[in-house]
């Protein structure tokens, strides 16, 4: 995988109160610190620049939106819709992420650095260079995701949910992938540890016997 496009230093960003944007703008090189009041829905926008840091965002959704060179650090988000997003050099690092969705989004060049992101949704979305690191992932959704040059490092998989979906050449081998749902087609080329095969032989309806060892005494 090439390396991930992260996004410039903004030494520039002014100040801004999420609660000030409205549906249609065009908002760049902007810092939000504040969390909105009330609900707060983003569509068809562009965000290009800009920093989150340290907000609740469970009652906001970007949808159609587009994200560029952007930063969400120390946020909070309960069923945070990105669906139909596009998504360019982002990094969201260090936050709580539970429910997130992607759905038919667009997310390229985008970094997960310690966060907390269970119930992930990414159905039906295409996702290039992306970096999922030392993220809790459980009972995530992938159905006919497109995955290019994605890198899983010390993600909690467990209860995730894969289906339709080509794991061909990407390692988890330093995730943890118990109760994995999955099929045949998702998981073939898929790299693991030898200590994994017992999780995905028990989701194929595997048994291991020890029967010849026995016989071999």
């Amino acid at each position: 995988m090439k390396r991930i496009a992260a996004p410039p230093i903004m030494e520039e960003t002014e100040k801004m109160d999420l609660s000030g944007v409205i549906s249609g703008m065009d908002i760049s090189r902007k810092l939000f610190e504040t969390s909105p009041e009330g609900t707060a829905v983003f569509r068809n926008m562009t965000f290009d620049g800009c920093v989150f840091r340290g907000i609740d965002l469970s009652r906001t959704s970007f949808e159609k939106v587009s994200l560029t060179d952007c930063v969400f650090e120390d946020v909070r988000t309960l069923n945070l819709s990105f669906d139909g997003a596009s998504i360019r050099r982002v990094i969201f690092r260090d936050s709580y992420l539970a429910g997130l969705s992607f759905q038919r989004s667009g997310v390229y060049d985008v970094s997960f650095e310690g966060c907390k992101a269970p119930y992930m949704n990414m159905a039906r979305a295409k996702m290039k260079n992306v970096l999922f690191s030392e993220t809790d992932m459980r009972e995530s959704f992938f159905m006919e995701t497109s995955l290019s040059k994605v890198v899983f490092s010390k993600c909690d998989l467990t209860g995730s949910e894969v289906t339709s979906t080509s794991l061909r050449g990407i390692d988890v081998s330093d995730c943890i992938i118990t109760s994995l749902r999955t099929d045949l087609y998702s998981i073939r080329g898929m790299v693991i540890d030898p200590l994994q095969a017992a999780d995905l032989a028990a989701l194929l309806g595997v048994t291991f016997s020890e029967r010849g060892q026995k016989d071999q005494k």
